[in-house]
């Protein structure tokens, strides 16, 4: 009876949560704990601290029925929907517990768990609630540190996409379209040439929506509503190897497996570490993409397949609810298997998971990569063979911002796994959404690699060095069988008939609307391959067809495609009218402007830039409506406007001097190299100094004597802040007050230093602070020289770059000035690759106003003809002057 008595008492507990959000706790303070806390939450709890922590709630949505419903959408909106309610019941009580404390609860429906911060009597109370599982710490995850190898030499395809013979997919079957492809990881550089055609949320004509295809819930790439970035490469890259290039296009940097398809992210990474709260958001928004602001879920959009280049120990269920969750929404979780070998047992979680495909590296000759982790997973997964499989993963070149370098890791592995399942599911169709046999398919169609090292199968296949072994992208395609046919023919110009190169030909079929492409090769050929319902009744699907090139008006028809024929049809485009488009770009004073960039965006019009006399002309223009970007630099707004060319068109520009509110403004000026002398004893990882300065220097209207010194490539006047993550500026959070000549995670290693210089005498001293051969955390082989020069007289800040190869073009980087509150700043840049070697940058500050007057007696007010006049050299002024 007792028993009953207190179920009733729960019972009444939770109506109350329900009706009201000020409840105060149905726990006896007697009652035991009924879930399990974890010792590191009671650490750091003890003696009256506070620290963040997650509660885990006991139920489950039972999502079993989700396998049984073919339709996409519906099939996401069911997941969605039984996820929800569930969360939304269960975590009530907790969530009123934690509000009456005077905490803040941050629920996610995704895994049923609610983040707060509190101290123990919070923990204590929430722990006796039957509702409650688990209280777990707030742990983080992080990308595997990828191995650095140079910018490598470019091949078309790269080694690693003819290794697994993608390419041979391409020309035969399909290139992944119509696929949309996801990642968890440090963002991605969207407008990288390699991956901006296929980023879904480009509209074409140089127009971005962001909204769905982009989640940032850390806010490290800016406020909501600021575009995708990536501010260490790592992201840029393993999308690249997904996705990078145009397959059998025009475009020569074929680095990516499935070059059709389409790709979102998420930015789970701060940078290299990843918070589980930012993995948890990012785990969550891809089941539900929303807008910018993380409103309207519409699971719909969300992708085919996940990659996720990141982990942690292995035996961590913490992530594992997640992953079912995707699982039985149809969507292929994909993970790096970690660099932790090569010990065995040491598959990283959650790519050791049995829901998850986790990836092991190989190398050029198939052999294992030494770094490449190695299974058996964990007891608590039941010692599964781990990795599933293996794909190359050592020297693979791929796409960084602004560029392209060479890594190493299982990071780069795992990508070659999504790729390939993009391209399987492009090509066979009804597999979509069946994720069990999709890996299945990848893993028996992989090339045999025995291995007796780590255990698994007795004759050595599977093992836990290469799962199941390497795998073979064509190889695995042809095994679902794909029922299709083929489309092949030409395209011309019509009355000359010459072959035109890079027209698209895009086909969708009548039924369901589903769309395949490709494009013409310089002798105007073309074919792709078009799936056939296995069970149509009349043999043949029938598609529309377009066929489009720039510059002429495109071409329409209609065609049956018939399982395993052939059908033939050309296309003869007419040309429109071509002209050229010519223009003058000038600053704000009228004077002309050389080097500014002119583009016609949305188009294959090389971009030029203006002559000394601000003169552009782009040659070939079709008529036609078009939106051009005119760009200069970071020290100028750039400009874009509509215009529409018929015969011929001029359109010129003025180009506004950028300005931030204290009055700071920039220009580029040739390069101002001074080499330091006096090495700083400051080496190391996120390491700083303080340092005397050599005169009184004013930023933002205050004057500092000293600075404080990051090897992370900054210095700043407030308080000594390493800083690895570099955001945009101006941002609240530290470090402040600051100089970035280029803020990135860097490494002062014992090849490298900072120096220091005083030239000249005062009162037109000049000090410099030199960064010379720093390297990246994230690539160990890259090394960069930049420094910072302070002028005393006017308090001009001068960047100058004097090497800076691979990441040190900038794209990673953020470079400017920030005032003392973070509320003010002049960016020149953040992850655009903006620097060139000989590049220097001059940060002027306000010009102060000459006034003149007369000092007066107070008494009398007569002149006072020995008066002596100052004005400290921080102060701010009403009104700043040129």
């Amino acid at each position: 009876m007792g028993e009953v008595l207190r179920k009733i008492g729960w019972i009444a507990c939770l109506l109350l949560v329900a009706l009201s959000a000020s409840h105060l706790g149905c726990v006896g303070e007697d009652d035991p704990p009924h879930a399990q806390v974890d010792e590191a939450v009671l650490a750091s709890v003890a003696d009256g601290a506070e620290a963040p922590f997650w509660v885990v709630l006991a139920e489950r949505a039972d999502l079993r029925a989700a396998y049984s419903i073919d339709d996409w959408d519906a099939r996401g909106r069911y997941v969605v929907e039984r996820l929800k309610d569930v969360a939304e019941r269960s975590q009530r009580g907790v969530i009123g517990a934690i509000r009456a404390r005077g905490a803040t609860p941050r629920p996610h429906w995704i895994a049923n768990a609610v983040k707060t911060t509190g101290k123990r009597d919070l923990v204590d109370e929430l722990a006796r609630r039957p509702e409650v599982e688990a209280i777990v710490p707030d742990v983080a995850f992080s990308i595997p540190t990828p191995i650095g190898g140079g910018t490598g030499a470019s091949g078309t395809p790269e080694w690693n996409i003819a290794r697994i013979r993608a390419d041979q997919v391409w020309s035969k079957l399909g290139d992944g379209d119509g696929i949309v492809v996801g990642s968890i990881d440090s963002g991605v550089a969207f407008e990288h040439e390699a991956l901006v055609r296929q980023y879904r949320g480009n509209l074409g004509d140089g127009v971005f929506k962001h909204d769905y295809n982009f989640w940032d819930p850390s806010r490290i790439c800016g406020p909501p509503g600021s575009p995708p970035c990536d501010n260490n490469g790592h992201g840029t890259h393993t999308m690249g190897t997904i996705v990078g290039g145009d397959g059998l296009g025009p475009f020569e940097q074929d680095i990516g497996v499935a070059p059709g398809a389409r790709w979102i992210t998420a930015k789970g990474c701060e940078s290299l570490a990843c918070s589980l709260a930012a993995l948890v958001s990012s785990g969550e928004w891809m089941l539900a993409p929303t807008d910018l602001h993380g409103n309207d879920p519409k699971p719909s959009l969300r992708p085919h397949v996940i990659n996720n280049s990141w982990g942690g120990p292995g035996g961590d269920p913490i992530f594992r609810d997640i992953v079912r969750a995707w699982r039985a929404a149809g969507m292929a979780p994909v993970f790096a298997i970690g660099n932790a070998g090569p010990a065995c047992g040491t598959a990283a979680s959650p790519g050791d998971y049995p829901e998850s495909f986790g990836v092991g590296a190989t190398d050029m000759m198939d052999e294992i990569a030494p770094f490449s982790s190695r299974g058996p997973a964990a007891p608590i997964f039941g010692r599964i063979i781990k990795p599933d499989a293996t794909a190359p993963g050592v020297d693979v070149r791929s796409s960084i911002p602004g560029g392209y370098a060479v890594f190493s890791g299982t990071s780069m592995a795992a990508p070659h796994v999504t790729g390939t399942l993009a391209l399987l599911w492009s090509v066979a169709p009804d597999l979509l959404g069946d994720v069990q046999r999709s890996f299945d398919l990848i893993r028996r169609t992989a090339l045999d690699r025995p291995s007796f090292d780590c255990g698994g199968a007795r004759d050595g296949d599977p093992n836990n060095t290469y799962g199941d072994g390497r795998i073979d992208a064509l190889r695995a395609v042809l095994a679902a069988r794909p029922s299709a046919g083929k489309l092949i023919g030409e395209v011309f110009e019509a009355g000359t008939g010459r072959p035109l190169e890079h027209a698209t030909i895009l086909a969708t079929r009548r039924d369901d609307g589903l769309t395949r492409s490709t494009s013409s090769d310089e002798e105007g050929a073309y074919t792709i391959s078009l799936p056939v319902d296995r069970g149509h009744r009349r043999g043949r699907e029938a598609y529309r067809l377009v066929a489009k090139a720039f510059g002429y008006e495109p071409a329409t028809a209609s065609v049956g495609i018939e399982k395993d024929e052939t059908t033939f049809r050309a296309f003869r485009l007419s040309p429109v009218r071509r002209s050229s488009l010519i223009g003058i770009v000038r600053d704000d004073r009228g004077r002309p402007l050389a080097g500014a960039s002119v583009e016609v965006l949305g188009t294959p019009l090389e971009r030029v830039t203006t002559d000394d006399d601000g003169f552009y002309r782009i040659p070939g223009v079709p008529a036609d409506r078009y939106r051009v970007r005119v760009t200069l630099d970071g020290c100028h707004e750039e400009r874009t406007r509509t215009v529409v060319v018929r015969r011929g068109a001029r359109a010129d520009f003025t180009l506004r001097a950028r300005r931030d509110r204290f009055g700071y403004r920039c220009e580029r000026i040739p390069l101002d190299w001074v080499d330091a002398t006096e090495v700083l004893p400051l080496v190391g990882n996120d390491a700083t100094r303080s340092i005397p300065l050599p005169f009184s220097f004013p930023l933002y209207g205050r004057s500092y004597d000293a600075a404080h010194v990051s090897t992370n490539g900054f210095l700043s006047f407030r308080e000594p802040d390493a800083a690895p993550v570099n955001v945009p500026i101006p941002d609240p959070r530290a470090p402040n007050a600051a100089i970035y000549p280029f803020w990135n995670d860097l490494v002062v290693d014992q090849d490298s230093a900072i120096k220091t210089r005083v030239i000249g005498a005062a009162p037109h001293r000049v000090f410099v602070i030199e960064f010379e051969d720093v390297t990246f955390f994230l690539d160990l082989t890259m090394r960069i020289t930049f420094e910072v020069k302070l002028h005393e007289r006017t308090g001009d800040i001068v960047f100058s770059y004097l090497r800076a190869p691979g990441l040190g073009n900038g794209g990673v980087a953020t470079l400017g000035v920030e005032d003392q509150r973070g509320n003010d700043a002049f960016q020149y840049s953040f992850a655009r690759p903006v620097v060139t070697e000989g590049l220097s940058i001059r940060f002027e500050p306000p010009r102060r106003e000459r006034r003149l007057g007369h000092a007066l007696h107070a008494g009398d007010g007569l002149p006072a003809p020995d008066a002596t006049i100052s004005a400290p050299q921080d102060a701010l002024l009403t009104r700043a002057v040129e």
